[in-house]
């Protein structure tokens, strides 16, 4: 699995473990995974500036209440993962995490994104996750879903290890 790969898995998870009823709420038959494969073979990248209109700035304001652990973080994350892999070079680490966090990837990713939750999410839907944002619930939801989702990975790698154990035996 290359490491993109496993960013867009990870991201996956994130996103459905916080989101895991929105199939039984839309009534959807489509599975999730379905789902997430068929964007991923669909999705075309859009960096450029999206319009400064309210939905943009509710947007704007929804990522910054998630705070904590998005998208840039995971990258950043990731990035320092790297590093402590030595799977690439310290220089060529340094120039991406430099690109992610002052260069043109951090503008074309936050614009990117933008332009992914325009597609998924109408303006009252945005008021509405934003009014969860706010509250005592979503503020602790925001801060404990990334340790969450970590938590929950991890236990899947260990009751796989268990089990490719168990199959050797």
């Amino acid at each position: 699995m290359t490491k993109g790969t496993s960013l867009i898995l990870v991201f996956c998870f994130m996103t459905q473990v916080g989101f895991s009823q929105i199939d039984s709420l839309n009534k959807t038959s489509e599975n999730i995974y379905n789902r997430i494969g068929k964007a991923l073979t669909e999705y075309n990248l859009d960096t450029s500036d999206s319009p400064d209109d309210r939905i943009k700035r509710k947007i704007l304001e929804l990522r910054n209440l998630r705070g904590n652990f998005n998208i840039n973080e995971v990258v950043e994350f990731k990035i320092q993962e790297d590093i402590n892999k030595g799977e690439i070079s310290k220089k060529e680490l340094d120039g991406l995490s430099n690109f992610f966090t002052n260069g043109k990837g951090k503008k074309w990713l936050n614009n990117a994104v933008i332009w992914i939750y325009r597609r998924h999410f109408t303006y009252p839907e945005l008021k509405e996750m934003v009014k969860f944002y706010q509250t005592s619930a979503g503020r602790k939801m925001s801060i404990e879903l990334p340790i969450i989702m970590v938590e929950s990975l991890k236990a899947a790698e260990l009751i796989k290890e268990i089990y490719t154990k168990e199959e050797k035996q």
